[in-house]
């Protein structure tokens, strides 16, 4: 691949800032194959240096590939119309009908398509918490959320255990891709008040999941996140839980 003179480097987010010379005099856009290998003789964030493949290279290189994966399949849903994702927790796990439920259900699937389209604004997204007895099926909710991407959503699982040393572990690794965390417990108590520089959004699972309902709309859900996003919609707030 011939290097245009001028600026060329490729960032951690997966975009490729130019030109190049076959792309016409576009200076942003997101990775393609041809980029891939190119990458990693390129000094990230610098510009014309040349140096030869290091291990974390080919980690970021790998990273960036799964992080395209994922841009793609979001931005290429299309939303039927039908609104679910303020209600499908309800559906799902039995959550209590509430202003808070249904605020929590919807911005933290609109949080995880943000974090996704957007992982340069560096804001990792509130954690939900699904609380609720062993057995019912929270790891399996995680996991049929994105099962094609299941290095996106995180479990932290029983996190009130030892929730200092599990945030920890979770969130300030340096991780090669973004990613966004879901805490999971069975107490039937939540302490959060001595937590800091984490925004909890905790709900009560009150049934055995609904595996069947996530297979089924799991599209939809992450469409109607998508066009909620691009329209604009905050999604950092939800009203109190009391």
């Amino acid at each position: 691949m011939d290097l245009q003179e001028g600026k060329y480097y490729a960032d951690r987010q997966g975009q490729v800032r130019g030109p190049l010379i076959k792309d016409a005099g576009v200076s942003v856009r997101f990775y393609t194959d041809d980029d891939y290998g190119f990458h990693a003789w390129t000094h990230d964030g610098y510009d014309n240096i040349y140096r030869r493949p290091s291990q974390l290279d080919l980690v970021e290189e790998a990273a960036c590939a799964k992080l395209h994966s994922l841009q793609k399949y979001l931005d290429g849903l299309v939303w039927d119309k039908t609104p679910r994702i303020n209600t499908w927790m309800e559906n799902v796990f039995g959550v209590a009908e509430s202003d808070y439920n249904q605020a929590v259900a919807a911005k933290f699937l609109i949080a995880s398509v943000a974090h996704a389209m957007r992982p340069e604004f560096h804001q990792v997204p509130p954690m939900m918490i699904l609380a609720g007895k062993s057995g019912i099926g929270k790891t399996i909710a995680v996991i049929e959320l994105l099962p094609k991407f299941p290095w996106y959503i995180v479990e932290v699982e029983e996190i009130f255990g030892d929730i200092n040393r599990r945030l920890s572990d979770a969130t300030k690794k340096q991780h090669p891709c973004p990613c966004v965390l879901i805490g999971t417990t069975n107490a039937s108590e939540l302490n959060l008040e001595n937590i800091k520089d984490m925004i909890f959004w905790p709900v009560r699972c009150l049934k055995v999941v609904n595996r069947d309902y996530l297979q089924t709309h799991r599209d939809q859900l992450w469409a109607e996140a998508v066009h909620r996003f691009n329209a604009g919609e905050d999604w950092c707030s939800v009203p109190s839980s009391t």
